[in-house]
């Protein structure tokens, strides 16, 4: 009895087995795939997936790539449909339908653009590289050392045939052709110098700015600021020519020689406030620069009238000297100034 069970349960096994492959392989069926043939590339290069068949289910997208085998052969084109960007090397096909793909490479397009200078140590540039032919390429100075200055592009190879835009500008582009092309970017010996500021009086500067090398010809500016209680008089070397001398902040051409100058500093004058009898000063004096509104008062004591104000010693003006609050306008010099007072009365 044990044996037949066993050789029962043995069939039934084998019946189930057998009926879940046959659903499998109905689920399986029931899926489309369709076939892409990758062919042998025209020109040296590589593809990815590899020459031959490959299968993706309907509605997938199949990635595609090609890479040139050296440098000296580019990528073109794909050819076959539903490729989404044919003149891309890295793209997709949408697998729809059966198709056929092909990269296409070329040799002999790509060519050398050697950049260089006339100078070796005038500066630095941008576009040396390889490329293919009839490719808009940009040249440019990316920097001009000091002492040198770009003047033009020069075709040195070929000796013609090659387009620059323009050949004047320091960023321009060129059209390679279909062969090896040299171009030297020329450059001018200029020349510089350097340039060294000190102050008349160290304690009536603040700061000096503009030091530094420049190249000949080349616009400098510099600046001068004031310590408190000083100012800026002017500045001073007799070979420059100043855009303004009396300016804090000017500028001048630089020479093909080092230079030194001198900003000239000079203490604000002094406004002293005295009081005659009678009477008293309500407001301060101190340091204050040229042309300066000072506001002065005084009040006079019982007994006592307000006669004036007077200038006593140094520049500067008085805008009402007969008021108790009026205005003193600083000259260059230090002034004082007295307030006048009698007894009695005032006249008014």
């Amino acid at each position: 009895m044990k044996k037949y069970f066993i050789i029962i349960l043995l069939v039934v096994t084998a019946v189930s087995l057998t009926g879940c492959t046959d659903f499998l392989n109905i689920q399986s069926a029931s899926k489309d795939y369709h076939d892409m043939t990758m062919e042998e590339p025209d020109g040296r290069g590589d593809v990815t997936p590899s020459p031959g068949r490959h299968s993706y289910e309907e509605g997938t997208t199949a990635p595609i790539s090609a890479e040139p085998e050296d440098e000296d052969s580019a990528f073109i084109r794909w050819e076959g449909d539903e490729v989404a960007e044919t003149s891309e090397k890295h793209t997709k096909v949408m697998m729809g339908s059966d198709v056929t793909i092909k990269a296409i490479f070329a040799e002999d397009i790509v060519r050398r653009l050697r950049l260089e200078n006339n100078i070796s140590t005038a500066g630095e540039l941008s576009g040396s590289g390889r490329y293919n032919m009839e490719e808009e390429v940009e040249i440019s100075v990316e920097e001009e050392n000091l002492g040198y200055r770009f003047s033009e592009w020069e075709v040195i190879e070929p000796d013609d045939g090659v387009d620059v835009d323009d050949r004047d500008a320091r960023s321009t582009v060129l059209e390679m052709p279909g062969e090896d092309v040299r171009v030297q970017a020329k450059f001018e010996d200029v020349g510089y110098g350097k340039v060294s500021l000190t102050a008349s009086d160290s304690d009536g500067k603040d700061e000096l700015s503009g030091y530094g090398k420049y190249t000949t010809d080349e616009e400098v500016e510099i600046t001068a600021e004031a310590a408190s209680n000083w100012r800026f008089v002017s500045w001073i070397n007799s070979d420059l020519a100043f855009d303004d001398d009396t300016a804090s902040q000017t500028t001048f051409d630089m020479p093909d020689e080092d230079i030194e100058i001198e900003a000239e500093f000079a203490h604000n004058p002094h406004l002293e406030l005295e009081a005659e009898t009678g009477g008293e000063i309500t407001s301060e004096g101190g340091r204050f620069a040229p042309d300066t509104r000072v506001e002065i008062s005084a009040n006079f004591h019982e007994g006592y009238s307000f006669e004036g104000w007077t200038v006593v010693d140094g520049d500067g003006s008085i805008s009402a000297p007969s008021e108790l609050e009026t205005t003193f306008t600083m000259g260059k010099e230090d002034a004082k100034i007295k307030a006048e007072f009698k007894e009695g009365p005032n006249s008014d």
